[in-house]
């Protein structure tokens, strides 16, 4: 017993160690952990409605046979309504959740306010494969939604990451291009409360423009953040096709301020790139 014991003890100051050498990944939370403990889920079939404008994002038909993985755990468990709105940014959480609820779960009785807690989780991801049919290439794509650490003695400060993504927005979408699927930022990642049924994860998100005309020269699609009234939404993670990269369109002054961290909050237009992987570019132009 005594020697398992000192085995330990050096096996946690060897983690120790290893931390000191990797910022940010000090504090390892069980859904950490879980990465690839987590359940493997399959995307059922829901039929297709037409969502009120509040909403806007419906529920796709080709996503039967879609896979999505998420942690057993929630990494943020019994976060506040409040936290989520101070800290994620999800500033119109509670009309948007209302809004969800009240037109897929009319007979749902939570009480929502700044005091409620759910289960909110760092991380989703989705299993893609070849559009094409090509191989039997399997991408695993990660979304993340993960509020600012601040530091903490020696260990540094951990950025934001409240990644964005493709979503199903009406229903003329189809199995690739943009026609039908408006790009979000996720800020929270979230289940409904356990006495509520539902089987699925819950996102928030804010909207972006919808699409155009691609650029001519460059032939990607710009996007906008949208403001006031009805800039963001609860949607189903049924709803979302995949991550998507957006790069900032500079013009002819390019802001020195500007880092990875906070280019989404300093651009005010985006181009939507396809050429993040070879599904974005199967997607994007087939």
């Amino acid at each position: 017993m005594t020697r398992w014991l000192t085995r330990q003890e050096q096996l946690h100051s060897f983690g120790s160690f290893l931390s000191s050498l990797s910022p940010g990944e000090a504090d390892v939370d069980d859904e950490d952990r879980e990465e690839n403990l987590g359940r493997l889920v399959r995307f059922i079939p829901v039929p297709t409605v037409a969502p009120p404008a509040s909403l806007a994002a419906s529920v796709p038909e080709e996503t039967v046979g879609r896979t999505y993985h998420i942690a057993k755990h929630p990494g943020f468990p019994n976060t506040s309504v409040s936290r989520l709105i101070n800290e994620f940014g999800a500033t119109e959480f509670i009309p948007a959740l209302t809004a969800f609820l009240r037109f897929y779960l009319p007979r749902c009785t939570l009480d929502l306010s700044v005091y409620t807690r759910l289960p909110v989780y760092k991380r989703i991801s989705f299993m893609l494969r070849s559009i094409q049919q090509i191989d039997d290439t399997v991408i695993k794509d990660v979304v993340r939604a993960t509020p600012r650490v601040p530091r903490r003695g020696r260990t540094p400060e951990v950025p934001e990451h409240f990644d964005t993504v493709l979503i199903h927005y009406g229903t003329n979408a189809q199995e690739t291009g943009a026609l039908g699927y408006r790009v979000g930022r996720v800020r929270t990642i979230f289940r409904l409360p356990s006495h509520i049924e539902y089987p699925h994860p819950l996102v928030y998100v804010e909207w972006y423009s919808e699409f155009r005309q691609p650029c001519t020269g460059i032939d990607m699609y710009t996007v906008s953040p949208t403001q006031g009234k009805g800039h963001a939404a609860v949607v189903s993670v049924q709803s979302i096709r995949r991550s998507c990269h957006l790069i900032p369109r500079f013009g002819e002054k390019i802001d020195r301020t500007m880092t990875t961290e906070n280019s989404l909050e300093r651009s005010k237009q985006f181009y939507v790139s396809e050429f993040t992987d070879l599904y974005s570019y199967q997607f994007f132009n087939d």
